[in-house]
């Protein structure tokens, strides 16, 4: 898992890190054109192995909390009124907040805590109780990687600080539009 990768070996180097979020986007990619929101993208959801010889392949697992969008959030099958779905570390303000109607911009905003995750070794708001992990979700800005002895790419920072901002608006859209923005970035450093 992306977890024991970084538990093991520390921090990735932006390039990697880039390769398996660009991969990451296309399953969401897949997932939001069906209408599914993840709800639960974290490190250790996510796998990287080597398939036909090509290594540095990525899979986002465990769908077990995926919602359709538009769901109905108060069907008992589905979630309970005022339950947290998630792990704290890495969901999204709506998600945190438990009032607001989830969309794809809320896996958005977990995969940008994730590519954090990747490139500073620790999470966005590490070394908190979850609790306070929530509101910090809710209201605070994490540290720029920077603070955290991390260099990266300016506009790979800004694409990741994008993910994390707190209005779903101000985010992208879904999988497709960060998949193409970091392709784009990509281009750039080719």
């Amino acid at each position: 898992s992306l977890e024991q990768i970084v538990e093991d070996h520390g921090a990735m180097p932006s390039g990697r890190a880039t390769h398996l979020l660009l991969q990451i986007c296309g399953a969401l990619r897949e997932a939001h054109a069906r209408g599914l929101i993840h709800r639960d993208i974290k490190p250790s959801n996510v796998i990287v192995c080597e398939r036909g010889g090509v290594h540095d392949v990525a899979k986002l697992l465990d769908f077990g909390l995926v919602m359709a969008v538009n769901a109905d959030i108060t069907n008992p099958k589905l979630t309970q009124v005022g339950l947290l779905i998630g792990t704290p570390a890495f969901m999204s303000p709506e998600q945190c907040g438990g009032g607001e109607e989830l969309t794809p911009a809320s896996d958005i905003y977990s995969l940008g805590a994730l590519a954090y995750y990747l490139l500073a070794g620790k999470m966005p708001f590490a070394d908190r109780m979850p609790l306070q992990m929530l509101a910090a979700h809710l209201y605070e800005a994490p540290r720029p990687l920077g603070e955290q002895g991390v260099n990266v790419p300016a506009e790979l920072e800004k694409v990741i600080f994008r993910c994390l901002a707190k209005s779903p608006a101000d985010r992208y859209r879904d999988g497709a539009e960060l998949e193409s923005a970091l392709r784009r970035l990509s281009l750039n450093t080719a």
